[in-house]
């Protein structure tokens, strides 16, 4: 087991070493076209938000607004587990430990984002061969940053949008759009956009 994790790391850090050989962030979705709405300033009304485990922060009824304060604890925890569930453990040949088809690791990702969210990722980065799932050797992509500041916009009380800029040695400045949303008390992330 432990000789597994170990080459897993090693696959990993190999990955990472090639992957600018491989793809540019821009291979995922190049007909992307991302409307440039203003930021605004949000207020908040003094509410308490406490993080859980399944995602279920409460919204203020009585308010159509999240603050930036409020929805930095969302944004963390969802972008972290979508890395976290991206990122798998693999096999000496990369084949994937947890997941035997894509279909499971979409299920995987419905618990944090939408499907449509995690289909371009899940396409880029596995195949499917012999009834079992691939990771394709090459580095993650450019991502939310958590200690790093943010944007919020198009706030309402069932969603709301980030915008970080970042700069990385691999892919350089880069922007990253995500939308969140809440159905039935459950955050997730709605859609990612790449700049």
């Amino acid at each position: 087991m432990l000789k597994k994790f170990g080459l897993g790391i090693i696959t990993l850090i190999l990955m990472l070493a090639f992957a600018k050989y491989y793809y540019s962030p821009g291979d995922m979705n190049p007909d992307v076209f991302v409307d440039q709405n203003e930021a605004v300033t949000v207020k908040s009304q003094n509410r308490a938000v406490v993080a859980s485990a399944n995602n279920n922060i409460p919204v203020s009824p009585q308010s159509q607004y999240i603050s930036k304060e409020e929805a930095a604890p969302i944004v963390e925890r969802l972008t972290s587990s979508f890395m976290d569930t991206l990122v798998q453990r693999t096999a000496d040949d990369n084949e994937v430990i947890k997941y035997q088809s894509k279909e499971e690791l979409l299920d995987q990702f419905e618990k944090i984002s939408t499907r449509e969210a995690a289909l371009p990722y899940v396409r880029f980065y596995f195949e499917e061969r012999d009834q079992s799932l691939y990771i394709v050797p090459t580095e993650t992509p450019p991502w939310f940053k958590v200690d790093e500041d943010f944007t919020i916009k198009d706030v309402a009380h069932d969603g709301f949008t980030i915008v970080q800029e970042n700069t990385s040695d691999l892919y350089g400045e880069y922007s990253i759009e995500m939308r969140f949303t809440n159905a039935d008390g459950s955050w997730k992330i709605e859609e990612v956009i790449h700049r």
